[in-house]
């Protein structure tokens, strides 16, 4: 039972370094005395790193050390829209608007009160899922223009388009709600 560990060494060395040389070595370090144990272990040892050493020459002499490309380092930096609060805050106030617009003119569509005023969406206005998808394309289109013209340098401009596009619809959007108000008295 006490060879178990002195046998078992070079085993793990076998199946971890793939070295076939190693059944040798587990041959010699078999040992019946404890006064041998302390020097076939470093025996083992020994021949371990000396298999070792042989792999990392074969390994340089094959060119095969260095086989993978360094793994590039992250070069992203944040862009002017993506760590701006305030630029942030119009987006969503933008779009929170549109989103408001159109439930408000699907409501007042749907209860007969409000009419679509946009002679460019009116087509779609008979359909609530064509107009959800016309309005949503449209807020998506507007925010990725204000975005670029952010990014292109226009931080001001864009900011300002963007309040203006949450003013006008949300002015559209209190405009529906009146008028669905006005309908149920």
């Amino acid at each position: 039972m006490r060879n178990l560990s002195i046998v078992g060494l070079p085993l793990v060395g076998v199946l971890c370094f793939g070295a076939p040389v190693l059944a040798e070595a587990e041959q010699e370090a078999v040992v019946s005395t404890p006064q041998d144990k302390g020097t076939a272990v470093s025996e083992v040892e020994d021949r371990l790193a000396a298999i070792s050493t042989e792999m990392e020459r074969g390994a340089a002499v094959a060119g095969t050390a260095n086989q993978f490309p360094p793994i590039p380092r992250a070069s992203w930096t944040p862009g002017p829209t993506e760590d701006d609060p305030l630029f942030t805050a119009v987006r969503v106030g933008m779009l929170a608007s549109q989103v408001m617009d159109l439930s408000t003119t699907t409501y007042g569509i749907g209860t007969g009160t409000v009419k679509e005023a946009n002679p460019f969406m009116r087509w779609a206005a008979d359909d609530p899922l064509v107009l959800a998808s016309m309005k949503l394309g449209t807020a998506a289109g507007l925010d990725w223009t204000i975005r670029k013209l952010s990014k292109s340098g226009h931080r001001k401009t864009a900011i300002i388009l963007g309040i203006a596009l949450t003013t006008a619809s949300m002015g559209v959007s209190i405009h529906n709600m009146n008028e669905i108000r006005g309908a149920q008295r």
